[in-house]
């Protein structure tokens, strides 16, 4: 595992640092890894309300995996510019509490201070998958 430099970083490293925190936290439930990569004051923005702080990031992550044991995000597409990454990307799973199996899609925006993502904003197809929640 490669530390985080507190320089700052490349769009390149931006985009390594943004996948990791794809595959490393929400795909292996590594919370961990969100002290390493997300800022102490990063804020998940959603269009519902905002999630704050690392803690509630993490709260958030055990959640959606106790939802959906098997959950997997795929990154469909992925660039960076400058201090922002931006993913397109698919979730995959099986909603527990009613078997159903769930597939959507969204894009996240991510911007990057120092090495850290400070701040996460998801747009995510949520009426879709409470079709598939309610129509299964």
């Amino acid at each position: 595992m490669t530390p985080i430099n507190t320089d700052r970083m490349s769009a390149s490293d931006n985009l390594l640092a943004a996948r990791r925190f794809f595959d490393e936290c929400w795909n292996e439930g590594r919370l961990d890894v969100v002290d390493e990569l997300l800022a102490p004051e990063h804020v998940h923005h959603f269009a519902d309300g905002d999630v704050v702080g690392r803690e509630d990031v993490k709260g958030l992550i055990r959640d959606l995996r106790d939802d959906f044991p098997d959950f997997h995000i795929s990154v469909d597409d992925d660039f960076a510019v400058e201090d922002k990454v931006a993913l397109r990307w698919t979730i995959r799973g099986t909603h527990a509490p009613t078997g159903n199996p769930v597939e959507y899609t969204g894009i996240d925006i991510i911007r990057f201070v120092d090495g850290r993502i400070v701040e996460l904003w998801n747009q995510g197809d949520y009426v879709g998958l409470n079709r598939q929640l309610e129509t299964q």
